[in-house]
């Protein structure tokens, strides 16, 4: 409502309301700039002068110079605030930070700096200079807290390895830190072996942990030029990645941080393919209750006019995210996808001394190593990359929670925990062999439950891969599964559960597996890096363009199965992939893709159980739906089912008479003669039979014409039926008529 109140006051805000409890009438250094203003919008440097008259001695701006408009590296010169004292560069062609000479006219160094919640921000860098100063002239550094307005309970991203340390990564934390500046300082003097006197915090009134910006209720003020909304700062911890390579981030536009792309950049196949990863990827994030969200990829075209590609038309995406911010993986796979796609084009800038003393990869010192770009030349999946940073992101709440000033210590490390019941008690590696039973079936269950997120993650493409595959097969088509080891064993189990399950004609779900009928049973040493079988065994089948095939691999880069449905492409089949890897040369070889990254195996090295469960559940799901569209299924009625044995004659004569309101008698009677006119369609053609009162024959063939949908059988005579506590419990629906 107009006027009220923020829901969060600043440490600026609460020193102004008690200027003496927080300065005791100290004199003091500042160091802050235009976007460090109180409730009201009034920079705060201008504010301490007047209220604090000849305690403020020496001004001093970070990087973007005291009015934030200098552009990123740009160095920044002393000068003269209007009406006020000089102003001290910090990031000029002399200096990073002050230096304890300058500070010792002063009682204290206060700073107030609105910083977005990153490492690769260089503000960090400069209150990391400030404490070193402040301590070597023996003056406490006081921090002006502000929010971190990505919130504080995300932790996400590797540390710093030793050697990589820079003015983009001065503190080894994570890169995203979860951290206000006041809890950093006080995290980084203890670490300096500093006294707690060191530091001194005047805390935010109002904030809570799991605040965004939001949530503060206050006004965003940009810090820098590109940060000068808050789409930049949610974008920023995917997108600042990009400044290591020859990709434009989009500085020189309206859109800075926001947009990544480059003149040979095709915009619409990677905001395609970052979707695909982020429905992977947020499956196996809803297990952690606290996880940045993976950002909607736009296709995207700019003309920056300065910095990389300047006056250049660039293709490429636009990212948005919800309030909590964007993933770094998210900007890892926009990296691996952008290399994968135009591999000669992509490279990283070469190595300098910028920002470092060393001659270092931009891009190793923003990720804080040289892990990014080996694991982007190695092939390694993002969801790979990320499960490598989850000991380093523990490691830093438990370090941390001596210094949070907000919420309890309790609240920060369970904000990194999978929820009670999902979770494998013990950190991997998992010692299976030392635990007592309980707790290896604790760790396969906790494995299974990710398996099916993952799944429910994918439901998306799943539903668009069953609609192209229903339409193939209402064709006349065949879906035929391919795979090695267990994943080519579950697309056989499923095909050949679909005949008695649904009653569809002979072959018409098949699969090729690696190695041959052999390998059901045993291993077929090799046979997963054969790349002629796989194609030899379509040509066998005569697979072409009314066929659907879908590959199974948990790495998507078995050699078999991409060769496979390589060929099957080429015969012009339907190609599908099903994989825990969305950017592999198996989702990239087929027209659909469906990615279900089940996370660590309680086994390590196996997929027989997390990935297995998850292949499982997806191959059910597609016969399920794909058999359920072209009427296999009525309601949830098995209506396919093939009498072949007693158990399987009582299950399709108690539908029947569900489906009808015949008496069982009846029901079974009619199943007898429709089984001598057609026995796979029988349970299909005795309902007709009844809800018809027609004979068998007549039944059959008005079964045919509807494709062999019962529904379509039904509903032109009138004849459909709805669920209701009375059908389902035998008795006739009086609605229904034509029994």
């Amino acid at each position: 409502m107009p006027g009220a109140r923020p829901a969060v006051a600043s440490g600026l805000d609460r020193l102004l309301r008690e200027p003496q409890r927080w300065l005791r009438g100290r004199s003091f250094a500042l160091v802050t700039n235009t976007a460090a203003r109180d409730a009201a919008g009034r920079p705060g440097h201008e504010l301490l002068r007047q209220i604090c008259p000849g305690q403020l001695r020496l001004l001093m701006a970070p990087e973007h110079g005291l009015d934030g408009r200098a552009a990123a590296g740009d160095h920044v010169e002393d000068g003269a605030a209007v009406d006020g004292p000089h102003v001290l560069s910090l990031y000029s062609r002399v200096r990073r930070g002050p230096d304890a000479s300058m500070l010792t006219a002063v009682a204290a160094l206060l700073v107030d700096l609105q910083d977005i919640g990153v490492r690769y921000y260089t503000f960090l860098s400069t209150l990391l200079a400030c404490l070193a100063a402040s301590a070597a002239a023996g003056v406490p550094l006081v921090v002006l807290d502000r929010p971190n307005p990505l919130g504080g309970l995300v932790v996400e991203g590797p540390g710093l390895t030793s050697g990589y340390e820079s003015f983009v990564g001065a503190l080894d934390v994570p890169v995203r830190h979860g951290l206000s500046l006041g809890e950093l300082a006080t995290l980084a003097a203890a670490r300096l072996g500093l006294p707690k006197e060191a530091v001194e915090v005047v805390p935010m009134e109002g904030w809570r942990r799991e605040f965004t910006w939001a949530d503060t209720g206050l006004v965003w003020y940009r810090p820098s030029p590109a940060a000068n909304s808050l789409s930049m700062v949610r974008a920023y911890p995917a997108t600042c990645l990009a400044e290591g390579t020859n990709l434009s981030e989009g500085r020189g536009t309206d859109l800075a941080l926001e947009v990544v792309g480059a003149p040979w950049v095709d915009g619409v196949s990677l905001a395609h393919r970052l979707t695909q990863v982020g429905r992977a990827w947020q499956a196996a994030a809803r297990a952690r209750p606290a996880t940045a969200g993976w950002p909607l990829a736009t296709p995207a075209e700019f003309r920056p006019s300065s910095g990389k590609h300047a006056g250049r038309q660039c293709r490429g995406v636009r990212l948005d995210t919800a309030p909590a911010g964007a993933s770094i993986a998210a900007g890892v796979a926009l990296l691996a996808a952008v290399r994968a796609q135009a591999r000669e084009s992509f490279s990283w800038l070469a190595p300098s001394t910028v920002n470092s003393g060393a001659p270092h990869y931009h891009a190793d010192l923003l990720a804080g190593g040289p892990w990014l770009r080996s694991a982007l030349e190695q092939g390694v999946e993002t969801a790979d990359v990320g499960r490598t940073w989850t000991a380093a992101e523990q490691a830093h709440r438990e370090a941390s929670q001596p210094y949070l000033l907000y919420g309890s210590a309790a609240e920060w490390l369970a904000a990194g925990e999978e929820p009670v019941g999902m979770r494998i008690t013990k950190p991997q590696p998992f010692s299976l062999d030392q635990v007592p039973p309980e707790e290896v079936v604790a760790a396969v269950v906790a494995s299974a439950c990710r398996a099916l997120r993952a799944v429910d993650g994918a439901r998306v493409d799943l539903a668009r891969t069953i609609e192209a595959i229903a339409e193939r097969l209402a064709a006349g088509g065949r879906l035929i599964y391919a795979g090695a080891g267990t994943s080519g064993r579950l697309g056989l189990l499923d095909a050949s559960e679909c005949e008695p399950t649904f009653g569809v004609r002979p072959g018409a779900v098949t699969g090729v597996l690696a190695g041959g009928p052999d390998a059901l049973l045993r291993s077929v040493e090799g046979a997963e890096d054969d790349t002629r079988l796989g194609p030899a065994q379509l040509r066998e089948l005569a697979a072409g363009a009314s066929d659907v095939v879908v590959g199974i691999a948990a790495s998507g880069r078995t050699a078999y199965t991409v060769a496979t449905i390589s060929e099957a492409a080429r015969l012009g089949c339907l190609t599908v992939a099903v994989s825990g890897a969305p950017c592999s040369p198996l989702a990239d070889a087929a027209d659909y893709a469906v990615i279900v990254d089940a996370g660590p195996e309680p086994l390590s090295g196996s997929t027989r159980l997390g990935a297995g469960t998850a292949q499982k559940v997806v191959c059910n799901a597609i016969t399920t739906g794909v058999f359920a569209r072209l009427g296999y299924v009525y309601d949830d009625q098995m209506v396919g089912v093939q009498p072949l044995n007693a158990k399987l004659v009582a299950r399709a004569t108690e539908i029947i008479s569900h489906l009808t309101g015949a008496d069982p008698e009846s029901a079974a009677a009619a199943l007898a003669e429709a089984r001598r006119h057609d026995p796979r369609l029988a349970v299909r053609v005795a309902i007709v039979m009844l809800r018809g009162q027609m004979a068998a024959g007549a039944a059959a063939t008005l079964l045919a014409e509807s494709g062999e949908s019962l529904r379509k059988a039904l509903e032109p005579a009138g004849q459909a039926i709805e669920l209701d506590k009375g059908r389902s419990s035998g008795r006739r629906d009086p609605r229904v008529g034509g029994f």
